[in-house]
């Protein structure tokens, strides 16, 4: 069972502050996960975010994560984007993961828009190298509705699904249909439907919540 929050977006100068809380209950235990960052507008070709978030109980919530972007706008009408990201995720167990991605948007004429990404993770202990891609398209307009379809697919360094139990090194699949709806001109509702897979079990569920502009 899972139940979201996206407590508000506030826009203030060449800054988007947001922040996030997302419960859930899995594996026999439940917890809450917090989130808060701003995205900087550097210029018209450049900007970055930095997301940094922790949690209250869910051993399957990790004890702080952050992650960083750093993007650039190219073309005429700057609708091709490049994205560099660094991530860090330390689990509530030894287990501590560092990443690097990179990533492309492309915005077509219209209301269509493509997106692409590959991460490389390494986990410790043990220095496991842990690939992962993605593909996403979506369809929409601000202040309207975004549906999003995204693919993934890689390796997993580990999973703790117990609280003393550890899956490690094992290929995964997800699929997420996300549905986000303007009922008004700053608010609305996001619906989310997933779909994941791996050797050792298959997990499927959704989550709706709503959210607030400012």
């Amino acid at each position: 069972m899972e139940w979201r929050l996206r407590s508000g977006v506030l826009a203030s100068g060449k800054n988007i502050w947001n922040a996030a809380v997302n419960g859930q209950h899995e594996f026999s235990d439940g917890g809450v996960y917090l989130a808060a960052g701003d995205t900087h507008n550097f210029n018209s070709d450049w900007y970055a975010s930095l997301t940094l978030g922790s949690s209250v109980g869910g051993f399957f919530w990790p004890r702080f994560r952050a992650d960083g972007f750093v993007n650039r706008k190219w073309g005429e009408g700057k609708q091709f984007i490049t994205t560099l990201g660094y991530g860090y995720y330390a689990s509530k167990d030894v287990h501590r993961d560092q990443s690097v991605s990179i990533g492309t948007t492309y915005y077509f004429r219209g209301s269509w828009i493509l997106e692409d990404g590959v991460r490389f993770n390494v986990s410790n202990p043990g220095v496991v190298f842990s690939p992962g891609g993605f593909a996403a398209v979506t369809e929409g307009h601000n202040k309207h509705h975004y549906v999003t379809v995204n693919a993934g697919f890689g390796q997993e360094a580990y999973q703790i699904v117990g609280p003393t139990t550890v899956l490690t090194r094992f290929p995964s699949q997800n699929v997420t249909i996300t549905w986000r709806q303007w009922t008004g001109k700053t608010w609305g509702f996001n619906l989310v439907g997933d779909y994941y897979h791996n050797p050792f079990y298959e997990r499927g569920g959704g989550s709706f919540g709503f959210f607030k502009e400012f």
